[in-house]
């Protein structure tokens, strides 16, 4: 049996790597949505717009 402590302490060891793999997932998640993003906004954007995609691009 563990003496009240070393469980905490465990548990908190447990704790603090979950929060980690949250907060990596999290990351992640916003990386994937910040792509999307950006290649929606190059297949949408308006050929004179500076978000178009290069060979959409038109001058102006």
């Amino acid at each position: 049996m563990l003496d009240l402590p070393e469980f905490t302490s465990r548990l908190n060891f447990y704790a603090r790597i979950q929060k980690r793999r949250r907060e990596i997932k999290a990351y992640r998640r916003w990386i994937r949505t910040q792509r999307l993003q950006a290649r929606l906004r190059a297949t949408y954007a308006p050929s004179w717009h500076p978000d178009a995609h290069p060979w959409d691009q038109e001058t102006r």
